[in-house]
């Protein structure tokens, strides 16, 4: 079953001469492409949830834009509507919440100047990117190490047995990841992703990054957060276990990536800060990128098909351990750097 998720009222500013009480912005229409029955699936549970909490501070209209809307709602109104229908609702609403593809199939909603939250969930879309989760990485892995191997000297029969090996395991890993990407639900999924982005302008309505209608205070909460969550995951790098630093790794990307994003919602130079965050990624990175070798490696100096690419693949391991006691001083020194970077949206 469906959680129906938080939900945080939002109000009006008070009118001058308006009593004490503040007025609810009372006009909210849900929108799902499911249909309502007494047994419900997944996304109309969720939208007659959503509905059901908001309805006890606004007026919510719950549409579905199938032929069935077989149950009665007892705080908001639960109709079935065909295109007119889902026309005079949009004109209707101050606030949509939509789901799933309707968008697509009702362009008046995607065109609409209203206030839009989209629901990401959908059975469809957590399926696809479940099918493809990481199908990529082992490509990935098997393409980094292939670029990092040099013949050290004269050519040998055990680097060329080895190479060779590398060489077949990543056409594999490339072969699944294009398999799994190039599937027909993730073509669906990108092409209504791209569907929905493009049939909305999605610039700001505000004339200053201070106005309302702006997304700088969202930005300096995300912002915020996402530094408070890279500075806890860089705490003694160095004792972690490689899953740790990895998740360290990662969170230090978001970081990056989101600065990027908003910096330009911004008057400090955010230069100084990014580069750091970059410098930080790199190293962490890095470490992520030895111990994901010497996993591979040790695939092959095990189960490789010759004794010649097991014995490269042995030689090439003890390499990678040297490499690592080099980068713990790069690893201890990340704790401080963080520290001393200086936010540029305070």
């Amino acid at each position: 079953m469906a959680r129906a998720i938080p939900v945080r009222a939002v109000r009006r500013a008070k009118a001058p001469g308006d009593s004490g009480k503040e007025a609810p912005l009372s006009r909210v229409l849900v929108v799902t492409a499911d249909v309502l029955r007494a047994q419900m699936a997944g996304p109309a549970l969720r939208a007659w949830h959503i509905a059901e909490r908001l309805a006890a501070e606004h007026e919510v209209r719950l549409l579905t834009t199938s032929a069935y809307c077989e149950v009665p709602a007892a705080t908001f109104t639960a109709v079935a509507a065909g295109p007119e229908g889902v026309a005079e609702a949009e004109t209707w609403s101050e606030i949509m919440v939509l789901q799933g593809y309707v968008t697509l199939h009702h362009p008046v909603l995607a065109n609409s100047q209203k206030i839009i939250v989209f629901d990401i969930y959908d059975p469809l879309h957590l399926e696809t990117l479940a099918l493809t989760k990481g199908a990529s990485g082992p490509a990935r892995d098997w393409h980094v190490l292939r670029e990092s191997l040099k013949l050290d000297g004269e050519p040998d029969r055990d680097f060329d047995a080895f190479l060779n090996e590398v060489e077949s395991r990543r056409a594999r890993a490339i072969a699944d990841a294009r398999a799994a990407v190039g599937s027909h639900l993730a073509r669906q999924f990108v092409q209504s992703l791209r569907q929905a982005i493009s049939r909305r302008s999605w610039r700001a309505s505000a004339d200053s990054v201070r106005e309302p209608g702006s997304a700088r205070r969202f930005a300096v909460a995300t912002l915020e957060r996402l530094r408070q969550r890279a500075t806890k995951r860089s705490a003694n790098l160095v004792k972690q276990a490689p899953e740790r630093r990895h998740r360290a790794r990662i969170a230090f990307k978001k970081a990056r990536y989101a600065g990027e994003f908003f910096k330009r919602l911004f008057e400090k130079d955010s230069r100084v800060y990014l580069r750091g965050v970059a410098k930080i990624q790199d190293v962490l990175g890095a470490d992520n990128d030895l111990k994901t070798a010497d996993a591979l490696l040790l695939e092959i100096e095990t189960a490789g098909p010759t004794p010649a690419a097991r014995i490269e693949a042995r030689r090439r391991r003890e390499e990678l351990t040297r490499a690592g006691h080099k980068n713990v001083r790069r690893l201890k020194r990340v704790e401080e750097r963080m520290d001393a970077l200086k936010p540029f949206w305070r």
